[in-house]
């Protein structure tokens, strides 16, 4: 404020009023020279203190600015994201532990000395039984050992005594894993394409917000 009061303000808050944020002012704030009256001051204050309190009111989703500007949340990209980002996170962990165990483990034939079975369900097949074979294997040169795979599916009803190609820990005794796709990578690309199928109605979900702030009429 200039030391003669008039009814401009000076060029700081005079370029602030004119702003996206503010809004023009009023006309009787513009006339050089005009008198500051107490109301005249009043109506300033009030309009300016209206709009800085619009601009630190919380929300929760989105809002409308004093000047037309459209916000989003945080919150509205979370749980629009939240779903493909945890399922593709999931996928990259799995994935990384496969490729750890192809890395470090050994390949080896192990011969199935026994099978369990229990029962099972796919949401393709409905109820199935499930098997899980115990594979017995040569961990050091002269010494075998039994170890299962830790994991059962329908496919693995292996006949007592027939070989199959395995991975193990030559650091020490522990489940197994077959060396095949199925149970090395079938769950990290199941959990990919659920991951990736919910991506794509996020991404269009995304692309209608972003088009409803740019869309905004500015004051």
């Amino acid at each position: 404020m200039s030391g003669r009061k008039t009814g401009c303000l000076d060029r700081t808050l005079s370029n602030a009023s004119n702003s996206n944020i503010f809004g023009p002012p009023p006309a009787a704030f513009c006339k050089v020279g005009a008198p500051m009256t107490k109301q005249t001051a009043g109506e300033m204050k009030m309009r300016i203190g209206w709009h800085v309190a619009n601009m630190n009111i919380p929300y929760y989703f989105f809002r409308t600015l004093p000047d037309g500007r459209r916000q989003v949340s945080w919150r509205v990209w979370l749980l629009i994201f939240v779903a493909p980002v945890l399922f593709l996170a999931f996928a990259a962990f799995f994935t990384i532990n496969s490729l750890l165990i192809v890395t470090n483990y050994q390949r080896t034939m192990g011969e199935v000395v026994r099978v369990y079975e229990a029962p099972g369900y796919t949401p393709w097949d409905g109820e199935t039984t499930d098997y899980s074979p115990v594979f017995r294997y040569e961990f050091k040169p002269g010494q075998t050992t039994d170890a299962s795979t830790g994991q059962s599916s329908p496919n693995w009803n292996f006949a007592i005594g027939s070989k199959h190609a395995i991975l193990f820990d030559p650091a020490q005794k522990r489940n197994v894993k077959l060396d095949n796709i199925e149970q090395l990578w079938a769950l990290p690309a199941i959990i990919g394409a659920i991951g990736g199928a919910v991506l794509i109605p996020a991404l269009i979900a995304a692309a209608f917000i972003r088009r409803w702030q740019r869309n905004a009429e500015l004051r």
